[in-house]
């Protein structure tokens, strides 16, 4: 026999329980963590990335850069050169336009001091919200007959040296560039070993008439001693399409590659892609 008395005890119960849960929501709403007592804040929304090969070239006149974002195609909206440069830290954007020759956005950036060296803070957006984040070239000028380590990226990753006084006729400006990509895929077997490095001189000069000494580092730690053992920098032929080997030497105990050159192309470190040998097992599942 039920006790009935037990029965509505227990009623009187959940329904009084209900009864405060309720009058606790209507009291104290649901907290968030804010700025401001009870406004909930979102989680900012990431902004899309924007990855182009990047490439800076350096006028004659060491008063301007040409600034160039490829492997894009052509996206939507407007693009900007943002620039933060200088002692006083000017900032300029400049809009870029599409060059269907170079198949890339385009633009020239004034404001740089002739016969000095200048590291730049840069980044590209555009109006649909796409940003590169910021990354530092580095240009220089070089007079004739100069020698020694003449130029090196703030990121640490390129260093390059002029061996011999003949390697250029006259003065110039040299620019190196990390790039936020490579301008075309490693070839099969490869994979890049850290960012690829746009080397460039004013002039439109292609190729220098002595070799030149270029240094890429890497980290240690980022490779297994296999992958250490096949590293070597390639240098981009746009012409082909293609990574060449530049036929480096790599010196471990100083972590670089380092690589006799001619050309003004880009420039990464690769290594062999880890193969794929295991192969994978599917068992059915079984019903019961």
């Amino acid at each position: 026999m039920v006790d009935t008395r037990i029965v509505a005890w227990r009623l009187g119960a959940r329904l009084l329980g209900a009864a405060l849960a309720l009058l606790a929501l209507t009291i104290m709403p649901p907290s968030y963590a804010t700025a401001e007592p009870g406004v909930a804040q979102l989680a900012p929304a990431q902004t899309p990335a924007l990855r182009p090969a990047l490439i800076v070239v350096p006028a004659d006149d060491g008063q301007s850069v040409l600034v160039q974002a490829g492997g894009l195609g052509e996206i939507g909206g407007q693009l900007f050169t943002n620039l933060l440069f200088g002692p006083s830290g000017n900032k300029g954007s400049y809009t870029m336009a599409y060059s269907d020759t170079l198949e890339s956005y385009v633009t020239s950036v004034p404001g740089f001091a002739a016969a000095q060296s200048v590291s730049a803070g840069l980044s590209i957006t555009t109006t649909g919200g796409l940003d590169s984040g910021e990354l530092v070239f580095t240009r220089v000028p070089v007079p004739a007959g100069a020698t020694g380590e003449l130029l090196a990226t703030d990121d640490g990753g390129l260093a390059l040296s002029i061996i011999n006084p003949d390697t250029f006729s006259a003065g110039t400006y040299l620019a190196a560039a990390p790039s936020y990509a490579p301008p075309g895929p490693a070839p099969a077997g490869l994979r890049l070993a850290g960012r690829s490095y746009s080397l460039r001189a004013s002039g439109a000069l292609a190729l220098t008439e002595q070799p030149m000494s270029l240094r890429l580092f890497y980290d240690p730690a980022a490779l297994t001693p296999d992958e250490l053992a096949s590293l070597a920098i390639y240098a981009w032929d746009a012409a082909g399409r293609r990574w060449d080997a530049a036929g480096s030497t790599v010196w471990a105990d100083e972590a670089y590659a380092s690589a006799p050159i001619t050309r003004f192309t880009f420039y990464a470190l690769m290594t062999a892609a880890p193969a794929e040998t295991r192969e994978r097992l599917f068992l059915p599942f079984v019903l019961r």
